[in-house]
């Protein structure tokens, strides 16, 4: 992603105008480009194996490009053959990417 791109536009009459036609006071205009890269999050790996006793799992997130501005997902558990809060611990949980970088985890 990009910082906000910005250029302005002026009016002006070229030379040989009849005297009749004049620029008025709003006689420039700033126009935004508006950042359209998307940057696309993904798990990678996206299986994992964890021990039973082991205690926790290290989820790696991978971005396709980095972003001037840092950013958050959220990654959300659902159960599966694994019960939740019997079998692990989950819920929602937010992941920062600060800015330029493209790992996270």
């Amino acid at each position: 992603l990009e910082h906000l791109e910005t250029f302005t536009g002026q009016l002006s009459l070229p030379e040989g105008t009849a005297d009749f036609i004049t620029i008025g006071p709003s006689d420039k205009a700033t126009i935004d480009i508006t950042d359209n890269d998307a940057v696309e999050v993904n798990f990678d790996p996206t299986i994992y194996s964890v021990h039973e006793n082991n205690g926790s799992v290290e989820l790696i997130l991978v971005a396709n490009a980095s972003a001037f501005y840092g950013y958050s997902v959220t990654v959300e558990t659902f159960d599966g053959t694994a019960i939740h809060d019997s079998d692990y611990t989950g819920g929602s949980f937010e992941v920062d990417f600060p800015a330029g970088s493209t790992t996270a985890s």
